[in-house]
């Protein structure tokens, strides 16, 4: 009984757990009910949300081949940017809207460049050479020849321009001695040669001899760019040189030479060749001492540590050494022996031609 008593305990006692379990699962059931309205609500806003993944998948479709077309446009667009970029690299002309001519600050920038009247403009040109090498008067050479050729035919091409500055000053200078040194060589070479007519009274040797004083001259002159250029390491000749240089060994020179002619003309009785030596061998050691000591004198120059004075002594010097050395001794007499050679040469011929003539007759 007692058993039986302690089973019927146990099996009321579960049989309580069971009633609570029950009641447990029917208000878990009330929980997983609602649980399963959440699940299917989310089921809906998944496909909801799927749906208008669908139609954002449409759409990025469509942005994309809209983009892609966009892009073609950017792309074309570019090309004709760049097509504009390379005509206007190559244009010469440009366009600046008004709002910026009448700005203040543009104003100000063109007050540095432009007059007052807004007539008169400066372009400043940086050279990459040196101001006073032969490169940069070539650039000042191109300057002022591009700036006439391009005002012509526009409606500046009336108006006056000019080229400032250390290089166009030396381009100046150059230009303007070159032609007084074009000028003055003329006028000194037909003098000298009409006072050798007058004192030789002989057309051919005043011609000879002004030929050699030339020859000598163009001899100085390339023994001063040797000078200048391989000793003493500048660009170019001194601009100054070659004018007192000719005027130096033209007036010597020709000293010389009328020393030397008027000597010859004493030879008169004698054959052109046998008074042309004669004379060279009278009055050559003068015409030597005297170009020594002023040869020597010209030389002081060169310790002077002047460019100016090294070219114009090492002009003076060569072109003295030319003369009397090569030029008065060996190419005059020659050139004025020339015309008897030649009628001697000729006269020969005749003779010739005339034996020939009598032996052929005398054959027949």
């Amino acid at each position: 009984m007692a058993a039986l008593e302690q089973g019927a305990d146990q099996l009321a006692k579960g049989l309580r757990q069971g009633s609570s379990g029950s009641q447990e699962i029917a208000a878990n059931m009330k929980k997983l009910n609602a649980a399963l309205g959440s699940v299917q609500s989310g089921q809906q806003q998944l496909l909801s949300g799927l749906s208008s993944l669908s139609g954002g998948m449409s759409q990025l479709k469509e942005g994309i081949d809209q983009s892609g077309n966009g892009l073609g446009d950017i792309s074309e667009g570019l090309g004709k940017t760049n097509d504009f970029l390379t005509q206007l690299n190559s244009s010469k002309t440009f366009f600046i809207p008004r709002e910026a001519l009448e700005n203040k600050d543009f104003q100000q920038a063109v007050d540095a460049f432009m007059s007052k009247d807004r007539k008169i403009t400066k372009l400043i040109v940086i050279l990459n050479d040196d101001p006073y090498s032969p490169a940069a008067m070539d650039t000042i050479e191109k300057i002022n020849s591009e700036v006439s050729g391009t005002l012509k035919g526009t409606m500046l091409g009336d108006a006056k321009f000019g080229a400032a500055g250390p290089s166009s000053t030396t381009y100046d200078t150059n230009e303007a001695q070159i032609k007084s040194f074009n000028s003055t060589a003329i006028i000194v070479i037909v003098s000298v040669f009409v006072v050798l007519l007058f004192v030789i009274r002989s057309f051919w040797p005043s011609v000879f001899i002004v030929l050699s004083l030339v020859a000598s001259y163009y001899v100085a002159m390339s023994a001063s760019k040797f000078v200048t250029t391989y000793i003493i390491g500048a660009e170019g000749v001194s601009s100054f040189v070659p004018f007192f240089s000719f005027i130096v060994i033209v007036a010597v020179g020709v000293d010389y030479s009328i020393f030397l002619m008027e000597r010859y003309k004493e030879y008169g009785e004698l054959s052109p060749g046998e008074a042309i030596v004669k004379a060279a061998r009278s009055v050559g050691g003068v015409i030597i001492s005297a170009m020594v000591i002023l040869g020597g004198t010209f030389a002081t120059l060169m310790p002077s540590g002047l460019v100016l004075l090294i070219e114009l002594a090492a002009a003076v010097i060569v072109g003295l050494v030319v003369l009397c050395f090569i030029l008065l001794p060996m190419l005059v007499p020659a050139l004025i022996v020339l015309p008897e050679t030649l009628s001697r040469g000729r006269s020969r011929k005749q003779q010739m031609a005339h034996v020939s003539g009598k032996d052929s007759t005398l054959d027949s």
